[in-house]
């Protein structure tokens, strides 16, 4: 299947064996994630196919054809609208400070910090 994927060059599609799945993304060694992964660039999605007596919902469409709603599986340093958002109020932030993109991984550290009001040793994130 992997072959015939790569081999399909399916514009939009990038297609990943477990082991050459990028360190970013923070889970090829876990062991729920399956012997393939698929992402598509921005622009593409990736949709269930219709078959009779199975029910898959249909992505909604805005007036100009553009699919509603959310979807994943984006990389978040292509994709700008993958990017959490996280805003901070109280005494542990400055006021109407914006910062830089932060990556998901790193906010376990901030909300250990502020829950616990020590530093907290970083917790490796299992690749």
């Amino acid at each position: 299947v992997y072959q015939e994927l790569r081999q399909a060059e399916i514009k939009g599609l990038n297609v990943y064996k477990k082991d050459n799945i990028p360190e970013k993304f923070h889970f090829k060694n876990n062991k729920n994630v399956l012997p393939i992964l698929l992402t598509t660039d921005k622009g593409y999605l990736i949709q269930a196919p219709r078959i009779k007596s199975k029910v898959y919902p249909d992505y909604e469409r805005s007036e100009d054809n553009e699919p509603k709603g959310g979807g994943h599986g984006f990389d978040a340093d292509y994709v700008d609208e993958m990017r959490a958002i996280m805003y901070g109020f109280g005494p542990s932030f400055r006021r109407n400070y914006v910062s830089e993109p932060l990556e998901m991984v790193d906010h376990y550290n901030l909300f250990c910090h502020l829950a616990f009001s020590y530093r907290v040793i970083s917790r490796p994130t299992i690749g």
